[in-house]
């Protein structure tokens, strides 16, 4: 699962940590 806002700051590494969760 990748997900990638469009907004590439902060939110992104939210993001990542929580596909890395849920994975």
């Amino acid at each position: 699962m990748s997900l990638r806002p469009q907004g590439a700051g902060p939110p992104s590494i939210y993001v990542l940590d929580y596909s890395l969760i849920l994975s």
